[in-house]
């Protein structure tokens, strides 16, 4: 076989790789809209009576600190979950401001990560929020985060109201879908 045609041979399979690549990214993110259209409703649909409990949780933030959501019941609230290894995690906290002015203040960051690694993430906020470390993803566990950055919005009622991507237009904090 000769050069020219051995080169066209390994470009045509580079292309033949590519699309396959473009082609199972396009399909995950066609799975994950699905998804995520099957858990959420339009806002008329969703009362607050109707929503879902949020799970509760007691932990120590990365500073020693205890936090208790106990002590969040009457207030709207906000849980961000993040990852120290997650690149779009880290444009998510540069918007935790948008975040904090949903939950009218109150945001609780729970770092899926070591006390140490998440201790980063804790020092960029200067305790202006809670960071906890949530190794052994206990705290996401409860929550069914399959994925991050999402957050939740928890209104005053200690229910579920809305979940999403936080500061992303293409995928807002939708109301939690109850079932009739």
């Amino acid at each position: 076989m000769s050069a020219p045609v051995f080169a066209s041979y390994l470009l045509l399979w580079g292309l033949v790789l590519a699309q396959t690549l473009i082609l199972l990214g396009m399909t995950r993110a066609f799975a994950r809209s699905q998804r995520h259209s099957e858990l959420v409703a339009p806002p008329s649909t969703v009362s607050s009576e109707r929503a879902p409990l949020a799970p509760s949780f007691r932990a120590t933030d990365v500073f020693g600190t205890w936090i208790d959501t106990a002590d969040y019941v009457g207030k709207l609230f906000a849980v961000l979950f993040v990852s120290p290894t997650c690149p779009g995690c880290t444009v998510t906290l540069e918007e935790l401001g948008a975040l904090r002015g949903k939950a009218k203040g109150s945001v609780i960051v729970i770092c899926q990560g070591t006390r140490e690694a998440c201790g980063s993430i804790a020092a960029e906020f200067k305790r202006v929020v809670p960071v906890i470390a949530d190794p052994a993803l206990r705290i996401s566990a409860s929550f069914e985060v399959d994925s991050v950055p999402v957050a939740f919005i928890i209104d005053e009622h200690y229910r579920l109201q809305s979940h999403g991507e936080p500061g992303r237009p293409s995928i807002p904090i939708d109301p939690i879908r109850v079932s009739p």
